[in-house]
Protein backbone atom coordinates (compact mmCIF):
# COMPACT_ATOMS: atom_id res chain seq x y z
CA UNK A 1 0.00 0.00 0.00
CA UNK A 2 1.72 3.31 -0.74
CA UNK A 3 1.41 6.43 1.87
CA UNK A 4 1.70 10.01 1.87
CA UNK A 5 4.33 11.82 2.70
CA UNK A 6 4.02 14.66 4.91
CA UNK A 7 5.73 17.64 3.47
CA UNK A 8 4.64 17.34 0.24
CA UNK A 9 1.84 18.57 -1.48
CA UNK A 10 -1.13 16.28 -2.43
CA UNK A 11 -0.48 16.77 -6.46
CA UNK A 12 3.14 15.52 -5.98
CA UNK A 13 2.68 12.86 -3.96
CA UNK A 14 -0.08 11.94 -6.93
CA UNK A 15 2.53 12.36 -9.47
CA UNK A 16 4.87 10.25 -7.53
CA UNK A 17 2.07 7.41 -7.04
CA UNK A 18 1.39 7.19 -11.05
CA UNK A 19 5.24 7.41 -11.38
CA UNK A 20 6.10 4.51 -9.76
CA UNK A 21 2.71 2.55 -10.49
CA UNK A 22 3.59 2.90 -14.10
CA UNK A 23 7.04 1.97 -13.74
CA UNK A 24 5.99 -1.30 -11.75
CA UNK A 25 3.15 -1.62 -14.77
CA UNK A 26 6.04 -1.67 -17.38
CA UNK A 27 8.25 -3.50 -15.42
CA UNK A 28 5.13 -6.51 -14.86
CA UNK A 29 4.65 -6.06 -18.87
CA UNK A 30 8.40 -6.93 -19.74
CA UNK A 31 8.40 -9.84 -17.65
CA UNK A 32 5.21 -11.41 -18.30
CA UNK A 33 4.66 -9.90 -22.16
CA UNK A 34 1.00 -9.22 -21.45
CA UNK A 35 -0.93 -6.34 -20.80
CA UNK A 36 -3.64 -7.87 -19.20
CA UNK A 37 -1.12 -9.69 -16.35
CA UNK A 38 0.66 -6.32 -15.49
CA UNK A 39 -2.98 -4.63 -15.15
CA UNK A 40 -4.23 -7.48 -12.95
CA UNK A 41 -1.29 -7.36 -11.01
CA UNK A 42 -1.39 -3.49 -9.91
CA UNK A 43 -5.39 -3.62 -9.16
CA UNK A 44 -4.44 -7.24 -7.27
CA UNK A 45 -1.62 -4.75 -5.40
CA UNK A 46 -3.69 -2.18 -5.24
CA UNK A 47 -7.08 -3.66 -3.94
CA UNK A 48 -7.98 -3.45 -0.11
CA UNK A 49 -9.67 -7.00 1.12
CA UNK A 50 -9.93 -5.19 4.91
CA UNK A 51 -12.52 -2.78 3.85
CA UNK A 52 -16.21 -3.47 4.79
CA UNK A 53 -18.57 -3.47 1.14
CA UNK A 54 -21.03 -0.89 2.46
CA UNK A 55 -17.72 1.77 3.02
CA UNK A 56 -17.49 1.27 -1.04
CA UNK A 57 -21.15 0.84 -2.29
CA UNK A 58 -23.00 3.73 -2.32
CA UNK A 59 -25.69 4.17 0.14
CA UNK A 60 -29.30 4.68 -1.74
CA UNK A 61 -32.16 6.63 -0.27
CA UNK A 62 -35.16 6.65 -2.08
CA UNK A 63 -37.83 9.38 -0.79
CA UNK A 64 -41.43 9.78 -2.61
CA UNK A 65 -41.58 12.42 -5.33
CA UNK A 66 -44.97 14.27 -4.43
CA UNK A 67 -46.23 17.07 -6.71
CA UNK A 68 -48.10 20.48 -5.53
CA UNK A 69 -51.48 18.60 -5.22
CA UNK A 70 -50.34 15.49 -3.85
CA UNK A 71 -48.80 17.10 -0.81
CA UNK A 72 -51.63 19.23 -0.43
CA UNK A 73 -53.97 16.17 -0.18
CA UNK A 74 -51.53 14.58 1.76
CA UNK A 75 -52.01 17.63 4.70
CA UNK A 76 -56.02 18.09 3.76
CA UNK A 77 -56.05 14.09 4.57
CA UNK A 78 -54.25 14.51 7.51
CA UNK A 79 -51.46 11.73 6.25
CA UNK A 80 -47.72 11.38 6.79
CA UNK A 81 -45.19 10.30 4.40
CA UNK A 82 -44.36 7.47 5.80
CA UNK A 83 -48.40 6.33 6.03
CA UNK A 84 -48.41 6.81 2.22
CA UNK A 85 -44.65 4.34 2.02
CA UNK A 86 -45.99 1.47 4.21
CA UNK A 87 -47.23 -1.62 2.54
CA UNK A 88 -50.60 -1.05 3.54
CA UNK A 89 -50.66 2.50 2.30
CA UNK A 90 -53.90 2.22 0.59
CA UNK A 91 -55.81 1.12 3.64
CA UNK A 92 -54.03 4.34 5.93
CA UNK A 93 -55.65 6.32 2.43
CA UNK A 94 -59.15 4.83 2.60
CA UNK A 95 -59.88 5.19 6.30
CA UNK A 96 -58.33 9.00 6.24
CA UNK A 97 -60.79 9.51 3.76
CA UNK A 98 -63.56 7.80 5.46
CA UNK A 99 -62.85 10.00 8.97
CA UNK A 100 -62.73 13.49 7.07
CA UNK A 101 -65.70 12.54 4.61
CA UNK A 102 -67.67 11.64 7.57
CA UNK A 103 -67.09 14.89 9.36
CA UNK A 104 -67.64 17.23 6.22
CA UNK A 105 -70.14 15.17 4.38
CA UNK A 106 -72.94 17.38 2.90
CA UNK A 107 -75.74 15.14 3.96
CA UNK A 108 -74.29 15.96 7.81
CA UNK A 109 -74.97 19.50 7.03
CA UNK A 110 -71.84 21.03 5.85
CA UNK A 111 -72.19 23.45 3.25
CA UNK A 112 -68.46 24.32 3.05
CA UNK A 113 -67.12 22.63 -0.49
CA UNK A 114 -64.58 20.84 2.41
CA UNK A 115 -65.98 17.05 0.56
CA UNK A 116 -65.36 18.14 -2.73
CA UNK A 117 -61.43 18.40 -1.85
CA UNK A 118 -61.17 15.40 0.45
CA UNK A 119 -62.56 13.41 -2.45
CA UNK A 120 -60.13 15.04 -4.92
CA UNK A 121 -57.59 14.49 -2.26
CA UNK A 122 -58.22 10.54 -2.08
CA UNK A 123 -58.31 10.02 -5.73
CA UNK A 124 -55.02 11.77 -5.89
CA UNK A 125 -53.44 9.81 -3.45
CA UNK A 126 -54.65 6.39 -3.92
CA UNK A 127 -53.60 7.34 -7.94
CA UNK A 128 -50.29 7.86 -6.56
CA UNK A 129 -50.33 4.46 -4.52
CA UNK A 130 -51.07 2.72 -7.41
CA UNK A 131 -48.17 4.11 -9.23
CA UNK A 132 -45.70 5.34 -6.75
CA UNK A 133 -42.65 7.54 -8.17
CA UNK A 134 -39.54 8.16 -5.96
CA UNK A 135 -36.85 10.31 -5.80
CA UNK A 136 -33.54 8.52 -5.38
CA UNK A 137 -30.34 9.75 -4.18
CA UNK A 138 -26.84 7.59 -4.25
CA UNK A 139 -23.87 8.44 -1.88
CA UNK A 140 -21.28 7.20 0.11
CA UNK A 141 -21.68 7.49 3.58
CA UNK A 142 -18.99 10.62 4.89
CA UNK A 143 -17.11 11.06 1.81
CA UNK A 144 -17.47 13.00 -1.66
CA UNK A 145 -17.91 10.69 -4.71
CA UNK A 146 -17.89 10.61 -8.37
CA UNK A 147 -21.14 9.29 -9.91
CA UNK A 148 -19.89 8.72 -13.98
CA UNK A 149 -23.51 8.09 -14.80
CA UNK A 150 -24.51 11.68 -14.51
CA UNK A 151 -20.90 13.25 -14.24
CA UNK A 152 -20.74 14.98 -11.45
CA UNK A 153 -19.51 14.96 -7.89
CA UNK A 154 -21.85 13.58 -5.20
CA UNK A 155 -21.83 14.96 -1.60
CA UNK A 156 -21.86 12.61 1.39
CA UNK A 157 -24.69 10.80 2.26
Amino acid sequence: MWRRSKHKKVADDLLDLIEQAGREWYEREEQTKSRWHASQHLLDKASRQDLPIHVVVPVSRRTPQLNHKEKTALKLLDLTKEQILAADNIQYIKSAYRRKAKRHHPDKGDTSNKFIQINDAHSELLNWAESPRFRSRRALPNSWCYDASRKRWVPPA
